[in-house]
């Protein structure tokens, strides 16, 4: 779902994006030159553990804010998503959370356990 950046108004909008069966849901808004994103995602990935290469599902259930800016952003925040389409690209932006949450380091619950085992010196 692409929205062009002069349609987005000071007025809170609803959107729901659905990226490989998680769902990328809120609002967004324009705060004078940047879009303001209030977001939740939710739902499930298959994963490898990092530890054991063993297959598991991780749940996803986070709130995301975002701002993004109409091409280059020349201010001192660097949280901000830069679009040089004149859009607002929300299925790209969903892409790009859940993907980042996917980088992250995951261990299976079998794993999780043993890593707690291991930091308490027990065996």
């Amino acid at each position: 779902m692409k929205i062009a950046f002069r349609k987005i108004s000071s007025q809170r909008s609803p959107f729901e994006v659905d990226y490989e069966g998680v769902k990328f849901c809120g609002d967004f808004k324009r705060d004078r030159d940047l879009i303001t994103i209030s977001s939740h995602i939710k739902g499930s990935v298959t994963l490898p553990c990092d530890r054991c290469g063993d297959e598991f599902t991780l749940e996803i259930d986070e709130n995301v804010g975002l701002k993004v800016n109409e091409g280059y952003y020349e201010g001192e925040d660097l949280d901000i998503l830069e679009s040089h389409d004149h859009h607002v690209d929300f299925d790209a932006i969903a892409q790009s959370e859940i993907e980042a949450i996917k980088a992250e380091y995951h261990y299976c619950d079998a794993c999780n356990d043993t890593k707690g085992e291991q930091e308490d010196g027990s065996t």
